[in-house]
């Protein structure tokens, strides 16, 4: 007997979880539960009590509400969420629904078995699944927070050159292969598009020690220059993120991306000169001022990507994003020795072309 109410456990929850999940208000603001089997021609396929079947015209009804999806269609805004969205949901929904009546239906012809058997004992184990319907699209949350981790990012940063045994200092780009991290925010406006606020940083440390030695008729001296620079970059921007196909349980969503950004440089350089003769001169330039504004340029950004979705509240994604910009900067330069003076400036204008890989969570709430 206990055997006969386990498995009709699974029987009763099934029917009451998919009796009446939907509901359709009426132009006189009734709402009328029942089942909505699917939206065709401008017509709803629906169950009501149980076991009626009947269909309505879609522009006869104020709104419908459907299970985990909510309103999906009001009639002064139409569709609220994309028809392709609400047809895959209700296959869904249908497809489940079929699979568990066909395995209560087996359970039902075990239970009369059993009945006809009650007086034999057995060893059998009977596996019972509880069946819900539900809505696995991810973007049912509003916010979400997410953290991308960056092993590839090939771009320029634009450090000084101040080298003694030239006759003054130059500017060169450095290309590198940088790794960065990068953390956002975004707010869903709709079923496919949300909007992006990110935050990232990546560093770069320079260290360089350049020294010549000479012997004249017993005289020693040492000549060069060493230097540190160290630049920490700070990236903020705000864009959208347009997905291509709904985001759902156990499948891949790709998507669009679009931001507008700017950096921030913070720079920090020192110099000492290795010269150990008596004519040392004094050497001057504007070297962080320069390296903050050449590398503080805004930008803007394009690219694409995929996510995988475990649950309504994680995501796995990777991108690929292009960026360009535009910057500018000054370099001033001065070196006065006993014997002679020399003075530097130079404008600089740049456009470049950057390349970001990674890959990272989301988790939506």
């Amino acid at each position: 007997m206990y055997l006969i109410l386990l498995l009709l456990l699974p029987v009763l929850t099934f029917a009451q979880t998919i009796s009446q999940p939907d509901t359709i208000v009426a132009f006189n603001g009734k709402p009328y539960p029942c089942f909505v089997r699917e939206i065709e021609a401008g017509y709803v396929n629906f169950t009501y009590k149980q076991k009626i079947n009947d269909k309505i015209l879609l522009e006869g009804v104020r709104k419908l509400v459907i299970d985990s999806l909510g309103t999906i269609y009001s009639v002064n805004e139409g569709f609220l969420i994309s028809e392709d969205d609400v047809h895959k949901f209700l296959e869904m929904r249908n497809e489940k629904i079929a699979q568990a009546e066909q395995r209560n239906r087996e359970r039902l012809r075990t239970i009369e078995k059993l009945d006809r058997l009650d007086s034999i004992n057995t060893n059998e184990i009977v596996e019972t699944t509880e069946t819900t319907v539900t809505n696995a699209s991810a973007t049912e949350n509003k916010w979400s927070f997410g953290f991308e981790y960056i092993p590839y990012y090939w771009g320029n940063t634009f450090p000084y050159v101040n080298d003694v045994f030239q006759d003054y200092a130059t500017l060169a780009p450095f290309h590198s292969n940088k790794v960065m991290m990068e953390s956002s925010f975004s707010y869903r406006v709709s079923n496919k598009i949300r909007i992006l606020f990110n935050i990232g940083y990546n560093q770069k440390d320079y260290e360089e020690r350049k020294e010549s030695y000479s012997r004249n008729n017993g005289n020693s001296s040492t000549s060069g220059y060493e230097r540190t620079e160290k630049l920490n970059i700070l990236f903020l921007s705000a864009g959208i993120k347009y997905r291509l196909k709904g985001l759902y349980e156990n499948t891949v969503s790709p998507y669009l991306l679009f931001n507008l950004g700017k950096r921030f440089a913070f720079p920090t350089s020192s110099y000492k000169n290795l010269n150990n003769s008596q004519q040392q001169g004094v050497t001057e330039d504007n070297s962080e001022d320069y390296l903050k504004k050449i590398n503080s340029p805004y930008y803007i950004s394009f690219g694409f990507g995929a996510g995988y979705s475990f649950n309504n509240s994680l995501t796995l994604f990777s991108a690929i994003d292009f960026s360009y910009y535009h910057t500018s900067g000054k370099f001033e330069y001065r070196s006065v020795n006993t014997n002679y003076e020399d003075s530097f400036n130079k404008s600089y204008k740049i456009s470049s072309m950057e390349t970001r890989i990674g890959i990272g969570l989301n988790f939506y709430f």
